[in-house]
């Protein structure tokens, strides 16, 4: 069925699709609500990748609006992002191409942050759903740390395809340290990729494996390293 037998686990936001323009709008309407301030671009810088769980209650912080229920602004948002907002949001350029090229020879999975339903609407709207066997996003109101969802991913591929991909040969690849985290928990290796919205620094504090700035870039390091 594959050339390979290891897996390629994939971070969404950032890795494969900008979503940085979408969330930025989604919350400023959702600001616009409670006569809040807008997103600040140094907060953009690091609102993309996390749960938003962890950083909703940063941003409320910042504008002093401690008083606000999280749980309850994340639900406005979600809703004003899903209607509409999601479904323009763009593959990050070049990912098309490199997900066309892999897909016949590895397994791959998305291992996301995002809620799971919204991760589906994307990569749905984007073309790419069909490239990827196992999908795997967070609950729609729960903060789960990435190493679970990569941990549940590899459970789906052992349980599904008899796969085993808890080993230095399969790959997250993602944006953010949390990505790099991950790998490193589960025992996988890592590829922090420069097109999304991490930093060098912040890849190389966290341990990636590899770091590549293209998806050409990428495919090519797949290709000579899992040869």
């Amino acid at each position: 069925m594959w050339a390979h037998h290891s897996v390629l686990f994939f971070d969404l936001d950032g890795a494969l699709i900008d979503s940085k323009s979408g969330i930025e709008k989604g919350l400023n309407a959702t600001f616009d609500i409670y006569d809040l301030p807008h997103v600040t671009t140094d907060e953009l810088s690091w609102i993309v990748g996390p749960p938003f769980q962890v950083t909703v209650p940063q941003l409320l912080g910042a504008r002093d609006a401690h008083h606000l229920d999280v749980a309850e602004f994340i639900r406005e948002y979600r809703k004003i992002y899903a209607d509409g907002i999601i479904q323009e949001t763009p593959l990050m350029p070049g990912i098309a191409a490199m997900l066309q090229a892999v897909k016949e020879d590895w397994p791959l999975a998305i291992v996301t942050s995002k809620p799971e339903p919204q991760a589906r609407i994307v990569l749905e709207t984007t073309g790419v759903i069909d490239h990827f066997d196992i999908i795997v996003g967070a609950p729609m109101d729960e903060n789960v740390r990435k190493a679970v969802l990569l941990a549940k991913a590899c459970e789906l591929f052992d349980a599904s395809h008899n796969l085993r991909p808890k080993h230095p040969n399969s790959w997250m690849i993602g944006d953010r340290h949390h990505d790099i985290d991950a790998a490193t928990e589960e025992g996988v290796s890592s590829v922090g990729v420069m097109w999304g919205y991490g930093s060098h620094d912040e890849f190389t504090t966290a341990g990636a494996t590899h770091i590549v700035h293209k998806p050409e870039e990428l495919l090519h390091l797949l290709r000579t390293q899992l040869r």
